[in-house]
């Protein structure tokens, strides 16, 4: 803000009447000081405008004018400074604001109705004055162009023309001339509040009777010996609130660093830059973080909890002599973020995985090979506080800072600001197109398979799509896309909020060509037991979502289709293809396509889970499923061999019991059969042949039921001994 440069020169300047305000800026200055112009403005998409007039008040007098209902929001946010003003010599004149009526406010629901303002200065000063307020302005609107690179280009290979404007609405009822305009992508609170209606507030009674100097035992307080009363418990003389190190003294000297850390930390707040000394690494195919980095860590964590505006990005490497390079770099980055987030860094936290793409060392000796399994960490530039100043903070270098042609940006109180690099002019009532943003970013066309409602066609057609990312610091706020290729208008998207460091895909048309199929399969499998106590199993699944995408190519295609594959929770998707991107929503899984052909793209996502299972209730067959895939010492394993065993011969009693159940059964009904039959024919003289051979049959069915309940009652005894066996066993079975 070009009026705080002021003050800061001023120091001290005139009374203030430092209030925050709303509109279209809509004033009239009247009076002898026609060079008090308005030559600053920034505009706000929270529908607030920051304005800013300079220029000489010869008799120390300016009246303004302002619609009425802008009039509030000006006497909340006024302010006035006499540049150039040495407070050690001079005395810096007062400064009132006199209002037009009083009273309540009159017509504020009529937009031509206005009202004035007198400022008045306690003498004649002849230096130059400025004076800001803010008002409600109209919200600048952003609107972009994407010129898709070339492949047969050889300037800007695999770079994309971004062209950002913006439209600047002026509603108000003054001609900007020539005004330096500003626009912020922040939000900035802002309030209506009433200041001229009189407002009476009720006073409480106040006793004029002294009150009681004490009104308790006032006792001594004790210090353990080393330790100050306000609490240094390392001793450096930086209290513990104040010591970011609190149990670590500081290094002695007068480089001493002032935060209370040791100079010998691991990671280091220097003049421009945080500075990792070490980086973590792993072992051979492994994600889990040594013990040995848990003081490197400690370090990381510190200082990133010291600057929660960091954007950090964690990089996972590999060694080239690793099994799925991608994966275990990835996991380890990830392990990393966990670690971090475990000491309580909030700090924006990206994961990316690089791959055994980037070797520090050579890879023939394990020693090379050790280093390049590593974890790093990338910082994105950020204005911060160091030692009381402001300092750009950055790992690395190369980040553009500049908006291109036609503007800059620059980070303000956290919102992106783009300075209009020439003076505007709009007329009152009227619109201007700017731009603000004109810069090559990586960028390529792709196709994009990601069914949406909006487009019925998209659940089997992919979209072409600009694959954007956004290098270089800027902020671009969500606006329409005009895409062009091939020097002519190709399709128009719309473009989301976009932070420094995304990539966005944005779609702008449909590809009728090339079809993409997609089914899903599910399935469960018993991998281990964990454990065994008192009959019972603790046992882990894995469950397994595979999906397939089958794309038949049409014609004239980009070099890669991206899948975006919708994440399932709990589920992780290993061995996805290089260049993969990740979101807690969904993969964007890129497949390489040739035009004509047919790609296939697999996506396996698992997930381990565990339950516990009641040996005496389980089939023997499951049981030796979990079995197959546990390792446990040998005399664990002929245990439970032994155990397996007896619950198969449980199932085999099972089976026969089960079997001789229904033949008893069975048996009962015809027995029952046979009776009613020989009742129907008791009565019948000439029926006697046949009642003998009913009568036979009952008798063979009769002893047939005897005879299997008396091989039921066997098997029952034999299934009784088994089980209490197995009981017997898991008593004194305990695994783990």
């Amino acid at each position: 803000m070009r009026l705080h440069r002021l003050a800061t020169s001023a120091a001290g300047a005139t009374a203030l009447a430092l209030l925050a305000a709303a509109s279209t800026g809509c004033t009239h200055t009247v009076g002898p000081s026609p060079d008090l112009r308005l030559r600053t403005i920034v505009l706000y998409q929270s529908g607030i405008g920051y304005f800013e007039r300079t220029g000489y008040l010869p008799d120390g007098r300016l009246r303004m004018q302002f619609r009425d209902r802008e009039v509030d929001d000006v006497l909340k946010s006024l302010v006035v400074v006499e540049e150039g003003l040495d407070a050690s010599r001079e005395k810096p004149s007062t400064v009132s604001v006199r209002l037009e009526d009083r009273g309540a406010k009159k017509g504020a629901d009529d937009e031509s109705s206005s009202s004035s303002l007198d400022l008045v200065l306690s003498r004649q000063v002849p230096r130059r004055m400025s004076i800001a307020y803010e008002v409600p302005t109209a919200v600048w609107k952003a609107t972009y162009r994407v010129i898709l690179p070339d492949a047969r280009a050889t300037d800007h290979a695999g770079m994309a023309l971004v062209q950002a404007w913006a439209l600047i609405d002026n509603a108000s009822d003054e001609d900007w001339n020539g005004v330096q305009i500003s626009l912020a992508t922040g939000a900035p609170l802002s309030f209506s509040t009433d200041l001229r209606t009189p407002q009476f507030v009720e006073r409480p009674t106040v006793s004029t009777a002294p009150p009681a100097l004490a009104n308790g035992a006032v006792y001594s307080e004790n210090v353990r010996r080393g330790e100050s009363a306000i609490g240094d418990r390392d001793g450096d003389g930086i209290v513990d609130s104040l010591d970011k190190c609190p149990d670590e003294p500081r290094a002695a000297g007068a480089g001493a660093a002032q935060d209370g850390c040791p100079q010998a930390s691991r990671v280091r707040v220097e003049d421009a830059s945080i500075r990792v000394l070490q980086h973590v690494d792993f072992d051979r195919d492994s994600d889990a973080v040594p013990a040995r980095a848990t003081p490197l860590l400690e370090d990381v964590a510190r200082v990133l909890k010291a600057h929660p505006e960091l954007d950090v990005e964690i990089e996972g490497h590999a060694s080239a002599d690793e099994k799925e390079p991608w994966v275990v770099a990835a996991r380890r980055a990830g392990a990393v973020r966990a670690a971090l987030e475990a000491q309580g860094v909030t700090v924006k936290l990206v994961v990316r995985s690089y791959g055994d793409t980037r070797p520090i060392a050579e890879a023939a000796t394990e020693d090379g090979r050790r280093r390049n399994r590593r974890v790093q960490f990338h910082v994105s530039q950020h204005e911060v506080s160091v030692d009381g100043k402001q300092r750009v903070l950055a790992m690395r270098t190369g980040v553009e800072r500049s908006g291109g042609p036609g503007a800059g940006s620059r980070e303000v109180a956290g919102a992106v600001r783009y300075d209009i690099a020439d003076p505007v002019t709009i007329a009152r009532h009227s619109s201007n197109l700017v731009t603000i943003v004109n810069r090559y970013v990586p960028g390529e066309e792709v196709l994009l398979f990601r069914p949406d409602p909006s487009v019925p066609s998209s659940a089997s057609h992919p979209f072409r799509a600009a694959r954007l990312e956004n290098r270089g610091g800027l902020e671009l706020q969500p606006g329409s896309v005009a895409i062009f290729a091939g020097g002519t208008f190709v399709g128009e998207g719309i473009l989301a909020h976009l932070n420094p460091g995304e990539t966005t895909l944005v779609p702008f048309a449909v590809d009728g060509a090339t079809d993409v199929r997609s089914s899903t399969e599910h399935a469960e499998k018993p991998m281990r037991i964990v454990s065994l106590a008192r009959g019972v199993l603790t046992v882990e699944d894995e469950e397994t979502w595979t999906t397939r995408y089958e794309a038949e190519v049409g014609r004239q295609p980009p070099a890669r289709l991206v899948v975006r594959h919708a994440r399932r929770a709990g589920f992780e998707a290993k061995g996805l293809p290089p260049g993969t991107d990740a979101t807690p929503d969904a993969y964007a899984v890129p497949l390489p396509v040739r035009a004509g052909e047919r790609s296939v793209l697999v996506v396996e996502e698992k997930r381990t889970t565990r339950r516990t299972v009641s040996v005496a209730d389980t089939a023997a067959a499951t049981l030796q499923a979990y079995a197959h895939g546990s390792a446990f010492p040998p005399d664990v394993q002929k245990r439970l061999h032994d155990v397996f065993a007896l619950r198969s011969e449980l199932d085999a009693r099972e089976v026969e019991i089960a079997g001789l159940r229904d033949s008893l059964t069975d048996g009962g009904a015809r027995a029952g059969e046979l009776r009613a039959s020989l009742r129907a024919i008791e009565h019948t003289p000439r029926a006697a042949p046949v009642q003998k051979q009913l009568l036979d049959r009952l008798a063979a069915a009769t002893r047939e039921i005897e005879e299997q309940s008396a091989r039921l009652a066997e098997k029952t005894t034999e299934q009784a001994l088994a089980r209490s066996r197995l009981a017997q066993e898991l008593r004194e079975l305990k695994a783990d």
